[in-house]
């Protein structure tokens, strides 16, 4: 086998890789910082203890819920294409879906 196809072959899966490796951590890093907007939150909007503890129950019971679905989805459209597909929603949702001057948005965008 030629030497530059194989130096091609690896550099192809190496940027693959490390794509898969970045969406992971930017997904994980969503997830993991609602442990971060806990107490603000229950600050900002006078939350018991109580609500925000629903609270994590019900996202984790939605993402609990949505792992059939999303792996039924993925063996049609392709792992790689579906972790694309959310992080680009994620980014899209956070630039256009949360609204100018709520407290989410202050805080996301450092403003007072």
């Amino acid at each position: 086998m030629d030497k530059s196809y194989q130096d091609r072959k690896n550099k192809t899966r190496v940027k693959a890789l490390l794509t898969g490796a970045l969406a992971h951590i930017i997904n994980d890093g969503f997830t993991d910082m609602l442990y971060v907007f806990f107490p603000i939150w229950q600050i900002q909007f006078s939350l018991t203890f109580a609500q925000i503890g629903l609270f994590k129950t019900l996202f984790s019971g939605v993402m609990a819920a949505f792992q059939i679905p999303t792996g039924i989805l993925a063996s049609h459209i392709g792992g790689m294409r579906l972790l694309l597909l959310g992080t680009v929603r994620s980014g899209f949702n956070r630039k256009f879906c949360v609204a100018k001057g709520s407290p989410i948005s202050e805080i996301l965008d450092g403003e007072p």
